[in-house]
C-alpha cells in the first residue's frame, strides 16, 4: 500500500496525496495567520467545519485534542487583553490562534503519520534524513504517552490521603512526581531503541502527486498568495 492514499474512512481528503494535502493545510494556516476581516474568519471557519465534515472526524474528539492548547489561547488572550489593544484585539488573536491549532490536528489527524514524517523530511537527503525520520517518528508515537503517564501521575497524586485536600504539599516533594515520570521515560526509551533496532520506523514511500492533486496544490498556493497581498 502507498502512504496516503488508502483508509479505513475512504474519504477524498485521508486519500490524498500527503505531500499535496500537507501543502494545502500550510496555505489555509497561512491565510488564518494573517486573516484581519471578520468575513475572513467567517470563510475560513466554514472551510475548516466543511473540511472535518468532508473527512469524518468526529468535531468532538478533534476539539478534546485542543484541550494542551487551552493554556496557550487564554495567555495569548490574557496577555493581548491586559497590555495590547483591548477586548477586540485579543479575541481576533485568540481565534486565529485557535483556527491555525484547528487546522494542524485536522492535517494530523487525517494524514498517517508515518507518511508526514516521510513529506516533511523529504528534503533531507541520506542517513541525515533517515535519523530525522526515526526521530520525528519517535516523538510522534511516544509524548503523547508520555503526556498521559504524566496525568495519569497527577491524578494518583490527587487522589491520595496525604495530598487530597492539600494538593499543593506535593509541590515540597519533587520525587513523589518526578521519580514516576523518569522511571516512565526509561521505559518508553527501552521500548523505543528496541523498536528502531527491529526497523520499527522504517520509511514509507510516497507516490507521486496525481495531475489533479498537482492542480489542487498549486490553486492553494496561489489563492494564499493573492490573499496575502
Amino acid at each position: 500500500m502507498t502512504a496516503g492514499r488508502e483508509d479505513l474512512r475512504g474519504t477524498f481528503i485521508h486519500r490524498l496525496n500527503p505531500a499535496v494535502k500537507l501543502v494545502v493545510f500550510l496555505c489555509l494556516i497561512q491565510m488564518a495567520g494573517v486573516t484581519l476581516t471578520l468575513r475572513s474568519y467567517t470563510i475560513l471557519t466554514a472551510v475548516a467545519l466543511a473540511v472535518q465534515i468532508a473527512a469524518r472526524v468526529n468535531i468532538f474528539g478533534l476539539l478534546s485534542k485542543m484541550r494542551p492548547f487551552i493554556v496557550i489561547l487564554l495567555a495569548t488572550f490574557a496577555m493581548n487583553f491586559f497590555f495590547a489593544a483591548g477586548l477586540n484585539s485579543s479575541l481576533v488573536l485568540t481565534y486565529r490562534f485557535f483556527l491555525i491549532i484547528y487546522f494542524s490536528i485536522l492535517l494530523s489527524e487525517t494524514t498517517d503519520a508515518k507518511a508526514l514524517v516521510s513529506v516533511l523530511a523529504m528534503p533531507v537527503r541520506g542517513t541525515a534524513g533517515k535519523n530525522l525520520k526515526v526521530v520525528m517518528l519517535v516523538a510522534m508515537e511516544f509524548i503523547p504517552i508520555f503526556i498521559e503517564d504524566a496525568k495519569r501521575t497527577v491524578k494518583l497524586i490527587r487522589v491520595s490521603p496525604e495530598y487530597e485536600k492539600h494538593t499543593y504539599k506535593v509541590l515540597f516533594r519533587p520525587n513523589e512526581y518526578i521519580r514516576p515520570l523518569i522511571h516512565s521515560l526509561l521505559a518508553h526509551t527501552d521500548t523505543a531503541a528496541q523498536k528502531v533496532e527491529q526497523g520499527g520506523y522504517a520509511a514509507v514511500p510516497i507516490s507521486m502527486p496525481k495531475a489533479f492533486e498537482i492542480l489542487i496544490a498549486m490553486s492553494a498556493v496561489t489563492v494564499a498568495v493573492l490573499y496575502a497581498l
